[in-house]
């Protein structure tokens, strides 16, 4: 009883208390709605990246195509040839190679580098670099020069 006494007579330090209590209460419900939002947003979105990531990485780095093209390298002879440097770069039997190569695994375009990262053979010249580009400062160039 005597609480309701003081309320009464302190009614505006009652009000600016209930205000203040409101304003505290709604300023954290706001944050923690906030916070929940960005925090299922920016799950969803890393379930997003990790889907594309690895659709991207199978379709590239990890595709039957690369694996190819690793085979092409490992197996044809005029690749070897021109990789030692004992073919001119373009050389025709590999550039022929190359867009067989590029046909089969409907690939736009297939390159042969040499041990320095230099583009030796190109199936389309027209459409990529041309030879002699320099692909050395590339990741993926730098990874398999490294043999990781």
């Amino acid at each position: 009883m005597r609480f309701l006494y003081w309320i009464d007579n302190h009614a505006r330090i009652y009000g600016l208390i209930s205000v203040l209590l409101a304003a505290t209460a709604f300023f954290f419900s706001v944050n923690l709605i906030s916070h929940t939002v960005t925090l299922r947003r920016d799950v969803h979105l890393g379930e997003k990246l990790v889907d594309y990531s690895t659709t991207l990485e199978s379709g590239t780095v990890n595709s039957r195509a690369m694996g190819a093209a690793v085979l092409f390298g490992m197996q044809n002879r005029d690749a070897q040839l021109a990789v030692q440097g004992k073919l001119p770069p373009g050389a025709v039997r590999v550039t022929a190679a190359l867009k067989e190569l590029c046909t089969k695994f409907l690939v736009n375009e297939a390159v042969l580098l040499d041990r320095h990262g230099k583009v030796i053979a190109s199936s389309d010249s027209k459409q990529g670099d041309g030879i002699g580009a320099d692909w050395s400062f590339r990741p993926y160039v730098k990874r398999a020069l490294a043999g990781i």
